[in-house]
C-alpha cells in the first residue's frame, strides 16, 4: 500500500491543477468571470480534470489490483518489479496502461 499512498499527492497535485486550468480556459472561452459559472461549467472543468489524472492513476491502480489479487507474493515481488514485468510483457500501452481505454 505505500506506493499508492505516495502517489496521491500527484494525482491530487494533477487534479487541482488540470481544474484550475480547464477553469481558466473556459473562462477565456465564454468570456465570463469564474463567478458566472453555470453548473454546466462547473462539470466541464471537472471532466476534464477528471480526465487528466486518469493518465497517473491508471497504471498505479493496475500496479495495485495486480499485487492485490496475486496469492501468496507469486507472481510479482513488489510495485517495482510488477512495473517491470507488465511493461516487458505489454509495454506502456498493453502493459502499464491496460484497461484504459475499455
Amino acid at each position: 500500500m505505500a506506493s499508492p499512498m505516495a502517489a496521491v499527492p500527484l494525482v491530487d497535485a494533477t487534479v487541482f491543477f488540470a481544474n484550475a486550468h480547464m477553469r481558466s480556459l473556459l473562462s477565456n472561452i465564454l468570456d465570463k468571470h469564474e463567478s458566472e459559472f453555470s453548473a454546466l461549467d462547473v462539470f466541464l472543468a471537472g471532466t476534464g480534470a477528471g480526465f487528466a489524472q486518469t493518465f497517473i492513476a491508471t497504471p498505479i491502480e493496475g500496479i495495485k489490483i495486480r499485487l492485490q489479487a496475486q496469492e501468496n507474493h507469486s507472481l510479482y515481488s513488489g510495485p517495482k518489479d510488477c512495473a517491470q514485468k507488465l511493461y516487458k510483457q505489454g509495454g506502456v500501452t498493453r502493459g502499464l496502461y491496460k484497461g484504459f481505454s475499455e
